[in-house]
């Protein structure tokens, strides 16, 4: 059974995905969803469909994957399909790390290689519903990063951070390239926000950026969310230099086939020297030239 843990991942399945005919709640709780998703997505497996789908509703109620916003909204409705150019899906890598048999915090990435695979599969079968080539190329990305760190105890800016994400998203990439093994090659990875099923995700952090520590903090506060929810989340200390966070980007970015060049999350604008000294640290790195947006301070109005 899948475990809501904040307000807001209730509010946001229930304005995003959450299946109404006709004024008729059809989604009775979170579970129907994942059941309505994989059993329309698992129906041409024939005789492995309700295995497959058994797999795909484990890694939906434990927050390990998330299939794209289409598939929530529409699959299993009876609503024609419409699929993005690149269909995605995001892995929780936060949900990746459990405790040791000695009870320190532990990465299983053999499971989150298993699930990025699992993805690519999710993905395919939706293209076949709609009649697209599965070889089509995907845009299978990840959430949670900044969480994964918090609960190893890693800080955000240090070489084991950007070590273990390196480590993370290659596992990531060789799940999704084993998935489709001896077919026409195609980009399979991309990382950019997905702020609505972070904020479906019991509120996890969106793809790279540093934890946000949302919460409600002001009247309307939940209603902001909603409606411009990487905008709307708050940080209760300023997030990390941008400097940091090009850092990590460049550690990943290797195992990723897309560029990641979505805005930097900033305490406030930069001026025109620090716009420069970002330039000029993005084209060491091999990034795209950065963009930002300013991420609201706890308390703010």
């Amino acid at each position: 059974m899948t475990e809501f843990v904040d307000l807001l991942a209730v509010e946001a399945w229930d304005a995003w995905f959450r299946w109404r005919e006709r004024g008729e709640l059809r989604d009775t709780t979170i579970d129907a969803t994942w059941q309505r998703v994989a059993g329309a997505l698992g129906a041409a497996q024939g005789a492995r469909a309700a295995d497959w789908s058994r797999r795909c509703i484990d890694a939906f109620s434990q927050w390990r994957l998330l299939p794209d916003e289409a598939l929530l909204r529409a699959a299993g409705t009876g609503v024609e399909l419409s699929l993005p150019e690149q269909p995605g899906a995001v892995l929780n890598l936060a949900m990746f790390v459990r405790a040791g048999t000695d009870g320190a915090p532990r990465v299983d990435t053999t499971r989150l290689q298993a699930t990025a695979g699992l993805a690519v599969e999710l993905l395919d079968h939706a293209l076949a519903l709609t009649g697209r080539s599965t070889d089509t190329d995907l845009a299978v990305g990840v959430i949670g990063l900044a969480d994964a760190l918090q609960r190893l105890g890693l800080d955000y800016d240090s070489e084991a951070a950007r070590s273990l994400a390196a480590t993370l998203v290659q596992a990531v990439a060789f799940g999704c390239r084993a998935a489709r093994s001896g077919r026409a090659s195609a980009a399979l990875t991309a990382v950019a926000p997905q702020p609505r099923l972070a904020m479906l995700a019991n509120c996890a952090s969106d793809a790279l950026d540093p934890a946000p520590g949302i919460g409600l903090q002001r009247p309307g506060f939940g209603l902001d969310a909603i409606q411009a929810p990487r905008a709307s989340h708050t940080h209760a200390a300023p997030p990390p230099s941008p400097a940091a966070q090009l850092r990590m980007r460049a550690a990943v970015q290797p195992w990723i086939d897309a560029p990641i060049d979505y805005p930097l999350l900033l305490s406030q604008a930069p001026d025109a020297r620090l716009q420069a000294d970002l330039a000029k640290q993005a084209r060491s790195l091999g990034l795209s030239e950065p963009r930002w947006t300013v991420a609201a301070s706890r308390g703010a109005d």
